[in-house]
């Protein structure tokens, strides 16, 4: 099934919530608010003890009505234990689960697999391609090294994994950050002939798969 962009981010939004230990409505019918939005509807009610939120979700770039927005705001502060949000989800945090992965547990299959993409990775023109498999890869591990400490992955996107493995402890503040940087990189070279893809960006990629795959290999304590 096809599902939107914005209702992916609402979606999102109330796993993240849900996760966090709120009880999680999306789209609450006007009862379940015990004052009057007017005609207004948020996407999610969270609401966890005494602490109701009531939360509108905005895909990055989307236009916002401010003054509607600071409207409804006013209103819910005049409630004692409710709030009003309004979040922004990244374009990138829309990403669908990869349909193509490395069905492998071993780390000498994703050595192999590696193998076969170093014979481009010293090609200039072909950083645009070879970026995308080395992605691939470098998710491999993580979802690896991640699934051998018990954490499920079901349904996760790629920059869920990244954050995961970051909250786990697995990935550094700047592997973090260059993980990001080059997920945007990725998606780019997936989806277009011509990407600002260079042989930096490969070889820097190529690294952070490198000391993952180092770490998988070491012997268990």
């Amino acid at each position: 099934m096809n599902v939107s962009r914005g209702v992916r981010a609402e979606r999102l939004m109330a796993k993240r919530y849900e996760e966090s230990g709120y009880a999680v409505q999306m789209d609450p019918p006007p009862a379940a608010i015990p004052f009057s939005l007017g005609s207004y509807r948020p996407d999610i009610l969270a609401t966890k003890g005494n602490e109701h939120l009531l939360i509108e979700v905005k895909r990055s770039g989307a236009k916002v009505d401010e003054r509607a927005l600071m409207k409804i705001d006013q209103e819910v502060q005049q409630h004692p234990g409710w709030r009003f949000l309004l979040v922004t989800v990244a374009e990138e945090e829309l990403e669908e689960p990869s349909s193509v992965v490395l069905v492998s547990t071993d780390v000498t299959a994703i050595r192999g697999y590696l193998q076969k993409i170093d014979r481009l990775i010293g090609i200039p023109d072909a950083a645009g391609l070879v970026l995308p498999q080395l992605w691939l890869t470098y998710i491999s591990a993580l979802r690896l090294a991640l699934t051998r400490d018990g954490v499920p992955l079901d349904g996760a996107t790629d920059l869920s994994v990244i954050n995961r493995a970051y909250s786990e402890g697995l990935v550094s503040i700047e592997e973090y950050e260059a993980g990001r940087r080059l997920l945007k990189l990725r998606n780019e070279a997936a989806h277009n002939f011509q990407s600002d893809v260079t042989l930096a960006n490969t070889h820097e990629l190529r690294s952070m798969i490198d000391a993952h795959l180092a770490r998988l290999e070491l012997p268990s304590s």
